[in-house]
């Protein structure tokens, strides 16, 4: 058995619901879909050369 009660297995499902709600994101908090702010930066690229 895995539970030993219904009210043990009740608690560790509302844990879980709970866990998950607090973890997903709200719509305010996802970001745009914006196609600069997906665009992929080469950290390791050289900056292009400054003018002037």
């Amino acid at each position: 058995m895995i539970f030993r009660s219904r009210w043990g297995a009740l608690l560790w499902a509302a844990g879980i619901l709970i866990t998950a709600w607090r973890l997903t994101p709200s719509a305010d908090e996802t970001p745009s879909d914006d196609a600069s702010a997906h665009a992929h930066v080469n950290p390791w690229a050289k900056d292009p050369p400054k003018e002037g």
